[in-house]
């Protein structure tokens, strides 16, 4: 996986962290930076989802690669040959 996906993925969950500690702190009547806040923390949730996104697509894609490299299908297997009687 992209490791800048992984570190954007981290840098938005902290700052939702300050946010929800920020809006905290704030005095009830601080209506504009409480409406500030709560419209960067709608972006900053819309990215966190995206994000998600893609790196569970480059993890798929990833297993997908994984799996084809280790499986061989232009041979069949050797099976015993069947006992009489069996």
């Amino acid at each position: 996986m992209d490791q800048t996906v992984i570190v954007k993925i981290e840098e938005t969950r902290r700052r939702l962290v300050e946010i929800a500690e920020r809006r905290g702190e704030l005095p009830q009547d601080a209506f504009a930076e409480r409406t500030d806040l709560l419209d960067e923390e709608h972006e900053l949730e819309a990215l966190l989802a995206d994000l998600k996104d893609r790196a569970s697509e480059e993890e798929k894609g990833e297993a997908e690669e994984q799996a084809a490299a280790q499986t061989d299908l232009t041979r069949t297997p050797r099976l015993p040959d069947a006992e009489p009687g069996s």
